[in-house]
């Protein structure tokens, strides 16, 4: 089937994005801003908690990032000012219960 190249590059764009996130040794994870669930992390960033990819994409960012929620909330209500993401270290709950940074 003929592929418009629109759709083709988008596709490859899509592909080359996932291959990134998914090799990075840093833990990476999306949260949908409205419900605060994990839309998607890659596997370093399972590995780096112990859970599983369905494990965390049941879970809401206050399931496992160890600051309290009024600090969850400021950060991801100033995301839209650093251009829709946010880049920094917490500290994180692992599925053992173990915090790191």
């Amino acid at each position: 089937l003929y592929e418009h190249s629109t759709t083709r590059k988008l596709r490859e764009s899509e592909e080359r994005y996932a291959a990134v996130v998914n090799q990075a040794i840093e833990g990476i994870f999306l949260i949908d801003p409205a419900t605060k669930i994990i839309l998607d992390s890659n596997e370093s960033f399972q590995r780096m908690l112990g859970y599983s990819a369905e494990e965390l994409h049941s879970f809401q960012v206050y399931d496992f990032v160890a600051h309290d929620r009024v600090e969850i909330d400021a950060v991801m209500r100033n995301i839209p000012d650093r251009d829709d993401f946010f880049v920094g270290e917490r500290q994180y709950r692992q599925k053992n219960g173990n915090l790191i940074d």
